[in-house]
């Protein structure tokens, strides 16, 4: 995967994570969750096998029981 295509998924990762949050917390968390996503799940190795799994954001919302 070239940088720019990298970067491109990173950045719909954040948007997708800004929004899980956002509604989560009933309210748009913007930029705070935007870090959130910097800080936990930037340094994950980004394979093309990631982007054809769930979001990291998705590790995040508790599983029914």
């Amino acid at each position: 995967m070239d940088t720019k295509a990298l970067i491109e998924q990173q950045i719909q990762e954040m948007d997708r994570h800004k929004w899980i949050e956002s509604e989560k917390a009933g309210c748009d968390l913007g930029q705070k969750a935007m870090l959130d996503w910097a800080e936990n799940f930037m340094n994950e190795p980004f394979t093309k096998e990631r982007s054809s799994q769930e979001s990291p954001a998705k590790k995040r919302i508790p599983q029914a029981k």
